[in-house]
């Protein structure tokens, strides 16, 4: 069933945080509406002119949250939705189907790679700290991939520490804030001079 959907003013903020900033995140706790408003801005986006969406998920939100998401909300009706799980044969199906939105686990991006998919409008990570890792395969092959526009999601930025955050941001800004890669991070931010070492 549909419903309708009257945003209040934090979220049309949000809502126009990524409409005017084409490599942002949303760093909500859960219950806040990431999902509806990343929709919702994809919504405005794609009446002008951005016509398709990568969401990579976890697999079991990949299942069904962003498709039951859309069926939900009046404002969306216009969004199809393909969740590109399950044997390769049916992923490559869904992706090569023309739609709006093309839901897809992390899991597969080294996949899609290799399969020469990997160009969409615009890149949603819902939950990009699954890309905290700057040596796995997912982050490294993401790199890869050609996006305008990418909105990172996620409650929990840094879950074990703030060194976390270094690849989440680079999807975003291709290290203009922290860095071109890790080492230079880490020698800023983290390396205690030798002078400090000696006072301690």
């Amino acid at each position: 069933y549909w419903r309708d959907w009257s945003s209040d003013v934090c979220s049309s903020d949000l809502i126009d945080h990524i409409l005017n900033n084409k490599k942002c995140g949303l760093f909500l706790e859960m219950g806040l509406g990431k999902t509806v408003i990343s929709l919702t801005a994809f919504s405005e986006l794609k009446d002008n002119g951005v016509s398709n969406c990568l969401v990579i998920t976890p697999l079991e939100i990949a299942k069904t949250t962003w498709s039951n998401e859309i069926k939900k909300w009046e404002h969306l009706s216009n969004i199809k939705c393909n969740v590109c799980i399950g044997d390769a044969k049916t992923r490559i199906e869904k992706l090569k189907e023309k739609a709006d939105i093309y839901v897809i686990n992390p899991e597969n991006l080294v996949w899609m790679l290799q399969n020469k998919i990997k160009k969409f409008d615009m890149v949603i990570l819902d939950e990009s700290s699954c890309f905290k890792n700057a040596t796995s395969k997912r982050f490294k092959a993401l790199k890869l991939f050609s996006y305008e526009y990418i909105v990172c999601l996620t409650g929990t930025p840094a879950p074990r520490h703030i060194m976390d955050l270094w690849s989440q941001v680079f999807l975003m800004d291709n290290g203009e804030r922290l860095e071109k890669n890790i080492s230079k991070f880490k020698a800023k931010y983290f390396t205690r001079s030798e002078e400090h070492t000696s006072e301690l």
